[in-house]
């Protein structure tokens, strides 16, 4: 995406506020820094709830980009739930492990989430994880 795009896009997710639209183009540029293909990086910013989670994101999905992005598209599209919530329930696993000083590979966090996402069609993706995590921690 050109430099012009990507301020579109951060305009575009900021709603008008200026504080947001330069914490979004900062994510944006952020996410774009890992060589992200237009397209992931459109449809990942587009389902991001946070500039903070969009940031955060781009950390956890830099060692292997392609390899990461596509991970979460396959299991996000053999579930029944949007790919907002499989971004926010991903951050919720993050949030959970940086509490208790873990971590796990990217990887393992989107294996955690579609487990989720198959014993909780009915219900919050991450809600269910938050659940999930209270209940049985991650090993």
């Amino acid at each position: 995406m050109t430099e012009a795009e990507l301020k579109t896009a951060a305009v575009a997710k900021a709603r008008g506020s200026a504080a947001l639209e330069k914490a979004w183009l900062t994510a944006i540029l952020r996410m774009a820094s890992t060589g992200i293909c237009d397209d992931s990086l459109r449809k990942l910013s587009g389902a991001s709830s946070s500039p903070v989670a969009f940031s955060r994101l781009a950390a956890r999905i830099a060692s292997d980009v392609d390899s990461n992005v596509s991970k979460i598209a396959n299991a996000c599209d053999q579930s029944c739930h949007s790919l907002e919530d499989w971004l926010e329930a991903i951050d919720a696993i993050y949030d959970w492990l940086e509490k208790r000083s873990r971590a796990t590979p990217f990887y393992n966090a989107v294996g955690y989430v579609a487990c989720a996402s198959e014993v909780s069609k009915n219900e919050s993706l991450p809600k269910a994880v938050k659940k999930m995590l209270d209940e049985y921690g991650v090993d």
